[in-house]
């Protein structure tokens, strides 16, 4: 018998397989997510600036801070308070070491990019070193699987590395 004779034959049953399927396929999906972050980490060596932006989903961070807060946030509001709470996050989570030296960075805010966030910091008067090493553990505490990827661009030549928790920084040579 072919297929299209056994499904005319019984609508219901395929019905039944169809939606079984369906939702054992929704739940196999949320079982397992992943929980991804982008690091980019731009270095103007005559500037003697660092420029670093970081993209994360947006609930996730907002679960992360709100249970340090002990409230809920929502970071879709760009607010001095939210801004605090991401500068908090950033400079614990997120260092820059260049040559032996870790980098003070600053905060400069963040954006709203459909369902993730992105956070930008500074740091200015930096000495030229060619080994640049940086360390993310941004949502470790949260999520196992968490895996971030950082790119280090240095005047124009970019290096590219992932990490995935419990691994914590990346060092790129130039």
């Amino acid at each position: 018998m072919s297929i299209s004779n056994h499904l005319s034959k019984c609508p219901q049953h395929f019905i039944v397989n169809f939606a079984i399927t369906l939702v054992l396929a929704f739940l196999g999906s949320t079982a397992h997510p992943y929980y991804v972050g982008v690091t980019e980490v731009s270095i103007e060596t005559a500037k003697k600036d660092i420029r670093v932006s970081c993209k994360l989903n947006m609930n996730d961070v907002q679960l992360n801070l709100s249970q340090t807060a002990g409230k809920a946030i929502d970071l879709s509001n760009i607010t001095p308070a939210n801004q605090q709470l991401l500068s908090v996050l950033m400079q614990t989570g997120l260092t820059v070491q260049v040559g032996s030296k870790r980098i003070n960075l600053a905060f400069l805010g963040y954006s709203v990019e459909d369902d993730a966030i992105w956070c930008f910091l500074e740091a200015k008067n930096i000495k030229y070193y060619p080994r640049v090493t940086v360390c993310n553990n941004l949502l470790y505490n949260q999520f196992e699987s968490q895996t971030h990827f950082i790119h280090c661009i240095m005047n124009g030549g970019r290096k590219s590395s992932k990490i995935v928790n419990p691994e914590t920084c990346a060092t790129f040579v130039y």
